[in-house]
């Protein structure tokens, strides 16, 4: 993913035939003006824009409800005893088929065809059983035993000039003891495919009665003669309870295989594991065994997998919430990368836990290239729907993932359970919910990315001569860009001196300033922390945007109230006062990046606002979150409340907090914390309401103004087009007729449709020379 570097400058340039201010040095910590270092803020490329089409029903009356596989022309959706098959033709998938099994069994087995599913090339393999491993809709009553004429087995397809087969019915030829019986079973519920290779997962199979349901994996080969059963994989150390196979990924020479019930600390039950095996020679060998740090009760790490060559990611649903009560089923991913042949847990992306007590975050998952999907079907989301459910959507930046974007059905309803079951192929996606019907496809593309390169534009010529310089505009998304320079467009979008300060989460300017605050000034002062006992330090925010076209200000001051406590008082702790800046304003700061660096501060007093200065800059339009890290508990202490809140009229969504749960959180990287939520979700004991952190801003870039107020450069064309990856210049002609001796500025404002970069600013400097002088020019391109 490319990235625009904006350079912070230290004040707005003059306009028009005045002389260029002098920059204004920054305030340090302290207020005394000394000059604080500014350094750049990377603003990374729009995220993939997603867009959604309903897939058809199926034909023949049934529903779509179940596992899902694809690849980028094929995709195979389960029913109950059924599985529809879709084919991509010109952007939009068709149903084409639907497959059965061949061998029949009682209705009141209550099989399932098509709970797991998995394509490789031209071969499919389809699930027969009884349950849905893990995600729990599978209807209360089981019934009796299924008997001998029920036992699962998975279904072998092969696409013949475009219409599937059956060629086999794979079955264990041990039996997979434990595997089903009067409450279900577990064979064939989850399953992997490559080339000529299955893997069949069989969670509950239990080798005896000191290893109930330890679990197993079967591994089927088809040398040209057939498919036959060649391995039975088993974990080394297996016990009781691991469920071993509950899901597995598998890819050349590689297998993945999930225990989500593996228990290996006493003190974390239920923590979970992933197994890593290696094919030498044709058999299979353990390799490894991977689990993340720290552990969680009851995570249930490795309910879910995908692999694709030396990245994988895996789902815990619960790996936020340990023993919380039991709907709060926080979960979370981690990707897994191999380097020099081994494997290892990289990176932990946390729920983002939105409006929500539990999200199950990580229940299934997918991964493609750079782009992975993890489902969170109990997720609220938004517009008070209860659990409609959501997908996020990472998406890998050089070395490191980070979540870039999230879905959710176009027509959400309450309890729909979006993102129970997700796939995805290179750039499109296919996300289904339970209830029954309720799928959709996505298609994603980048949108318009404006480049330009030149950070500033500098010229110097005597009086009465002329030059040209020309700036080059880049499109790097995959959309054509538009862009408006100056006027009207860019003038439009400035910032006008008719907005009124209001409350709320944009500023309201008078002159050059701008005023940010979510609060009336009182507050609330029965808030406590629940069940939390003890305090971590944690990062405390707001979230502010500026009028849209105010372009880069900085942010001069940081306020906040702290109120008074009963278990003691804050007054002489340290913080640590941040500000990020989201370019997509899409109120997930888990994308933000950050401003400056540390900048530490101290509590003067309680009760009453207390003011720090700052020297944040803002590059652009965008959201902006201002606050502080409680320093002072990276160590924990006991708990109190570090801000005052006003309940009185709350703006949701707007006062956000992080925490790694024990020891400092990650200042540098939002969505690295394994606690992300808006305050309205901290605790059920805190009332929706805002943080009283207020912040104020100077120095607005909003002096987009008419060529003809700057008569001394002119610009063509005013306005233009670049298509997806190509390039358009844009010529600046300088003249000092008429300019006396000096320093003159204004600035090249670009509008356009790049949601990243809605409005970016080139400054152009001209110095106009005594007569005599040797002709001077230079041109500044991008860092």
């Amino acid at each position: 993913m490319k990235r625009l570097v904006i350079p912070l400058l230290a004040a707005s340039a003059g306009l028009g035939l005045q002389p260029a201010r002098a920059a204004l040095p920054p305030l340090d910590a302290s207020g005394s003006g000394a000059p604080a270092s500014t350094t750049a803020v990377v603003v990374a490329d729009s995220p993939l824009a997603w867009t959604a089409q309903r897939m058809p029903a199926p034909g023949n009356g049934g529903e779509l409800r179940n596992g899902i596989a694809m690849t980028d022309e094929v995709a195979m959706i389960g029913d109950l005893h059924s599985v529809h098959v879709y084919r991509k033709e010109t952007g939009r998938w068709v149903e084409r088929q639907t497959l059965d099994p061949s061998q029949s069994v009682p209705p009141e087995a209550y099989f399932t065809f098509g709970a797991a599913i998995a394509i490789g090339g031209s071969h499919a393999v389809i699930g027969h059983a009884r349950g849905t491993n893990g995600i729990d809709f599978a209807p209360p009553d089981l019934g009796a035993d299924t008997g001998t004429e029920a036992q699962p087995a998975a279904y072998v397809f092969e696409d013949r000039d475009g219409a599937w087969v059956e060629t086999a019915r794979l079955t264990p030829d041990d039996g997979a003891p434990g595997s089903w019986g009067d409450r279900g079973n577990s064979f064939a519920t989850s399953l992997a495919i490559d080339g000529t290779t299955i893997a069949v997962g069989a969670y509950s199979h239990t080798p005896d009665a000191d290893r109930v349901n330890q679990g197993a994996v079967y591994l089927f080969s088809d040398d040209g003669s057939g498919w036959r059963q060649t391995q039975k994989l088993v974990p080394d150390d297996g016990r009781a309870g691991d469920q071993f196979g509950n899901a597995i990924a598998i890819q050349g020479d590689t297998l993945l295989v999930g225990a989500r019930g593996a228990t290996r600390n006493r003190d974390f039950p239920w923590h979970g594991l992933v197994y890593v095996f290696e094919r030498r020679d044709g058999v299979w060998m353990q390799r490894q065994k991977l689990y993340p740090s720290p552990l969680s009760a009851v995570g249930r790490f490795g309910q879910s997998l995908a692999l694709d060559g030396d990245s994988a990611i895996v789902g815990a649903p619960r790996g936020l919430s340990g023993y919380l009560e039991y709907g709060d089923a926080l979960g979370g991913v981690y990707m897994l990368q191999r380097a020099n042949g081994f494997w290892s847990v990289t990176q932990a992306l946390p729920s983002l836990n939105d409006q929500n007590y539990a999200d199950s975050l990580g229940e299934s998952v997918a991964i493609s290239g750079d782009i992975a999907i993890a489902g969170a079907y109990q997720t609220f989301y938004t517009g008070n729907l209860v659990q409609q459910g959501t997908a996020l959507v990472y998406e890998r930046d050089g070395a490191r993932w980070a979540r870039r974007s999230r879905v959710t059905s176009p027509e959400g309803i309450d309890y729909g359970y979006f993102g129970a079951w997700v796939a995805l192929s290179g750039r499109s996606a296919i996300i289904s919910s339970y209830p029954p019907g309720n799928v959709f496809s996505f298609e994603a593309h980048r949108p318009a990315s404006a480049h330009l390169q030149a950070a500033s534009i500098h010229a110097a010529m005597p009086s009465g001569s002329s030059a040209q310089r020309s700036l080059r505009i880049d499109n790097a998304g995959e959309e054509t860009l538009h862009f408006e320079l100056n006027a009207p467009l860019a003038r439009g979008r400035s910032l006008q001196p008719r907005f009124a300060s209001t409350r709320g989460d944009h500023a309201g300017p008078t002159g050059d300033t701008l005023d940010f605050a979510l609060d009336h000034g009182g507050y609330d002062t029965k808030q406590s922390f629940n069940f939390q006992y003890t305090e971590q330090a944690a990062i405390w925010l707001n979230r502010f945007a500026a009028p849209t076209g105010t372009g880069a200000f900085t942010i001069d001051s940081i306020s906040m109230l702290v109120p008074a406590e009963n278990n003691g008082s804050l007054v002489g702790k340290p913080i640590t006062l941040v500000a990020y800046y989201d370019a997509d304003a899409d109120g997930d700061p888990g994308n933000a990046v950050r401003l400056g660096t540390d900048l530490p501060a101290t509590i003067t007093a309680e009760g009453s606002f207390i003011t720090f200065p700052t020297d944040f800059r803002v590059p652009g339009d965008g959201d902006v979150y201002v606050g502080f890290e409680t320093t002072y508990a990276r160590g924990g202490i006991a708990e109190r409340f570090p801000i005052a809140l006003d309940t009185t009229a709350p703006v949701l969504e707007h006062s956000w907090l992080a925490s790694m749960e024990d020891g400092a959180p990650d200042l540098d990287d939002l969505s690295a914390n394994r606690v992300q939520m808006y305050l309205e979700d901290y605790s059920r004991e805190v009332r929706a309401g805002n943080a009283l952190i207020r912040a104020t801003g100077r120095d607005p870039a909003n002096d987009c103004i008419d060529p003809a107020a700057a008569p001394w450069f002119a610009l063509s064309p005013a306005a233009g087009s670049v298509p997806p990856g190509g390039s358009a210049s844009v010529v600046l002609e300088l003249n000092s007729s008429g300019l006396a001796e000096g320093t003159y500025a204004a600035q090249v404002c670009v509008a356009s449709n790049d949601p990243a970069r809605a409005m970016q600013r080139v400054p152009v400097v001209l110095t106009v020379l005594s007569d005599g002088t040797i002709f001077r020019d230079g041109f500044e391109g991008a860092p």
